[in-house]
């Protein structure tokens, strides 16, 4: 007899869209998506799923030639790039779901062909969100790759779709042109030069200021115009590293966003600490506001210790400071003014990270140091809500001879005070992790890395020659101790 049962239709058939989607997303965070033959495999086994893979699989184009932490050679980043042009072109509709694109270039003829050759693909993504473009190439022999940089990157400004953008060259691109894209919301420049952009008219001073860029990144750049800051008017995140500035005065018009949340500066010298600062300090004082009360987490480099005065000026009023980064390179010099010990009693109430680098010269007592080190965190209140610790010393003064080398004797006695502290739940009840780094000389020769406190593992680790009190706060952290010691 003829069965006339209708076959049952696939689960994956009944299932709405979006939970297909979201499906495939979670599979594809699981994975890392770096590899993409997992999610090939599942379009292919279930025909519901291809178009969601496909959207993903896209969504990522690297077109630099560097895959991982690897150069691919000429010959076969040619090959990748054609391949690409190839698919793109025999299906146009995959390029609306590309949104990501990583591109380098050269000075290399060859190399610099291959995007001219296939720029109908590079310039053909609708919907692109990222664009990371690196080159090395200089003024003079790579004038033609730093303009064929500056097309594809006003391109896709003009566009107005990206959301982030990093550039690490000596393009010249007019600060405008990044300002007037308002779906940008990071941007990071590694060694471009920036200039301070004028509003020629009242349509473009209009559209300048309705930027949207909520994070800014400038690396490596020896004049960053401060006044730059005051056309940021949605900006939280702040980072300056190594980096030199143009001092601004007061503008009548524009302040900087007094909102920040995130700031890094690793600023080239005490001037242009001061700068900034009283920058800052001015607008502020014309809003009637303070500068930096909205700060949840601060990263400062402290070279001279005039720094450590200046920097009262973030310290002081960053009540609601969460995560703090010190990298001092005079301690000693510079403790008594940073008033750690007095921000601890009663600034910094909500402080769960703070992370202390110190750099130490040769005529830099490290016994005094460390016993700084201690005094502050003695002064910190019990009711603290301290989570995660570092404290990074690098002695560059230090020096043994190799015959007398004890590795039972290793220099961590001023670091046991320190750990016992942190080892009681009395007086840290909320710590979880701990980081120490002790680094003394400059090259390396004797290596000790301790992640795991296991008494079972005892016999494996140099537990014997070191303070009792680092050993209960492995005890008391378990793998969240971590304990590096380079001896050189």
């Amino acid at each position: 007899m003829l069965d006339l049962t209708p076959t049952p239709r696939s689960l994956t058939s009944a299932l709405p869209p979006e939970v297909l989607g979201h499906i495939t997303n979670i599979l594809a965070d699981s994975l890392e998506i770096s590899n993409v033959k997992d999610l090939k495999s599942l379009a292919l086994v279930c025909k519901a799923f291809l178009p969601f893979c496909t959207a993903i699989i896209f969504s990522q184009i690297d077109a630099s030639g560097r895959f991982g932490h690897e150069w691919h050679s000429i010959q076969g980043h040619v090959q990748r790039l054609q391949r690409l042009a190839q698919v793109f072109k025999a299906n146009p509709k995959l390029l609306k779901h590309v949104r990501k694109l990583k591109i380098y270039l050269d000075e290399e003829q060859e190399s610099y062909g291959l995007y001219v050759c296939f720029q109908d693909t590079i310039l053909g993504f609708p919907n692109l969100t990222h664009l990371s473009s690196e080159t090395m190439a200089k003024p003079g022999n790579g004038s033609a790759v730093l303009a064929w940089q500056k097309r594809m990157i006003e391109h896709y400004l003009a566009q107005n779709t990206l959301c982030g953008l990093s550039i690490e060259s000596v393009v010249d691109i007019d600060f405008a042109k990044i300002l007037n894209c308002t779906s940008l919301r990071q941007v990071d420049l590694i060694t471009l030069p920036i200039s301070c952009p004028i509003a020629t008219s009242p349509s473009r001073s209009t559209s300048i200021f309705g930027n949207n860029i909520c994070k800014i990144q400038i690396y490596s750049n020896p004049r960053f115009p401060l006044s730059i800051l005051s056309l940021l008017p949605h900006l939280k995140d702040l980072n300056l590293n190594n980096t030199g500035v143009i001092p601004s005065g007061l503008c009548e018009e524009h302040r900087p966003s007094l909102m920040l949340e995130t700031l890094c500066l690793r600023l080239e010298n005490i001037d242009d600490l001061r700068a900034f600062c009283n920058f800052y300090k001015q607008h502020a004082k014309k809003a009637g506001l303070r500068p930096f009360e909205h700060l949840k987490k601060l990263e400062i480099r402290i070279r001279e210790p005039e720094d450590a005065i200046i920097s009262q000026t973030l310290l002081q009023d960053a009540k609601d400071l969460i995560s703090l980064d010190i990298h001092c390179l005079c301690y000693i010099a510079a403790q008594p003014n940073l008033l750690l010990e007095h921000h601890f009693r009663t600034t910094f109430s909500r402080l769960t990270i703070f992370d202390l680098q110190i750099s130490l010269d040769q005529d830099v007592s490290y016994d005094q140091t460390m016993s700084l080190v201690c005094g502050v965190f003695k002064h910190i209140p019990h009711m603290n809500v301290l989570e995660r610790v570092g404290i990074f010393v690098k002695d560059n003064g230090w020096r043994y001879q190799e015959d007398e080398m004890d590795p039972t004797n290793l220099p961590t006695n001023p670091w046991g005070e320190l750990a016992c502290m942190l080892a009681s739940p009395q007086r840290f009840p909320r710590l979880q992790y701990v980081k120490f780094s002790l680094m003394m000389g400059f090259g390396p020769a004797y290596r000790v890395i301790i992640t795991s406190w296991k008494p079972e593992e005892a016999p494996q680790t140099p537990f014997s020659f070191l303070p009792a009190s680092m050993v209960t706060l492995g005890r008391r952290l378990g793998c969240y101790f971590d304990l590096f010691i380079l001896l050189t």
